[in-house]
């Protein structure tokens, strides 16, 4: 079913004074019946549960509860559909809502792929409606969460994952530039959840991976082991990937890479802490990550031209 865009949405986006915040600390009632519409609508008519339908929803019961320890999800002693609605409704944890988005959307993925599955069950949506529909209902909801590159990631601001981040990650998600994908996505994570410390490091290494893996595609001699960011930026402009014409009117883009998120991640979180201990903030670990994202953005864009 499509996402309606009524009146009292928009009506409330135009008279809304601040659109683009998000909170992280509270999932409200709305999203998570929304949630389970979205579930049921996912997994289509039941048929009796001992068939694939019964399996869906055992499969996702028994990973949560395996996971957290425990027998059952909630004080409901009923099919694993009831109980996992019944968490869905009244956990307080938000990380533990956020961790049945990923494991339903998985699960969602495979079934869907069934061509079987969806004829017996009478399912009309697709895994990408699913997922679309999802996001819609985040950010109605102004949550600051998106499903995408297959997990769940913090959003800041909507412009910024619309024109930034998000590009970045369809990006990544080439097959060429895997080992940068998952070092960047580890890096969101680490920021979701507040190791701010493991984000830069992970923001360091995926900025190098995807300048290595440009040197591969092109045949441009390096070190694997020994170049870092600083030599790898070098390389990459004196084999044009910046071309001169650009490089004269850009005379600070080098320096602005260099400086940017190496110097962070080596300044804040890439050497012994010593008898201090550093505590990253927040804004840093959003900044660093944000401008990962533009210079990935930034070297991929350069390199298609190349080619």
């Amino acid at each position: 079913m499509p996402v309606w865009d009524l009146y009292s949405k928009r009506n409330k986006r135009n008279t809304q004074d601040t659109p683009d915040i998000f909170i992280y600390d509270e999932i409200p009632k709305k999203f998570r019946t929304q949630l389970i519409h979205l579930i049921i609508e996912g997994f289509g008519e039941i048929r009796q549960y001992t068939d694939s339908w019964g399996l869906a929803y055992k499969n996702i019961h028994n990973v949560l509860c395996q996971e957290y320890g425990v027998f059952t999800l909630s004080k409901i002693n009923s099919t694993p559909q009831i109980d996992l609605f019944e968490f869905i409704m009244q956990v307080e944890d938000v990380d533990k809502i956020l961790d049945v988005i990923e494991v339903v959307v998985e699960n969602l993925r495979f079934y869907l792929s069934l061509k079987k599955y969806r004829s017996d069950h009478k399912i009309q949506i697709s895994f990408e409606e699913i997922v679309s529909d999802l996001n819609t209902r985040l950010l109605e909801n102004s949550l600051g969460y998106q499903y995408e590159s297959n997990q769940i990631v913090r959003v800041d601001s909507k412009f910024i994952h619309q024109e930034i981040m998000k590009p970045a990650l369809l990006v990544l998600a080439n097959s060429e530039y895997e080992g940068a994908n998952e070092e960047f996505l580890l890096a969101h994570e680490h920021y979701r959840i507040g190791e701010y410390k493991e984000c830069l490091v992970d923001c360091l290494k995926s900025f190098e991976s995807t300048m290595k893996i440009i040197c591969v595609i092109h045949g441009w001699v390096f070190d694997p082991e020994k170049d870092t960011a600083s030599k790898l930026i070098d390389i990459c402009f004196e084999n044009k990937l910046i071309p001169d014409y650009l490089q004269s009117q850009f005379g600070t883009l080098r320096t602005n890479l260099q400086c940017g998120i190496p110097t962070v991640r080596n300044k804040e979180a890439g050497h012994g802490q010593g008898d201090e201990i550093k505590t990253i903030p927040a804004y840093l670990a959003s900044y660093l990550l944000h401008l990962t994202a533009t210079s990935i953005l930034l070297l991929t864009d350069a390199e298609k031209e190349i080619k």
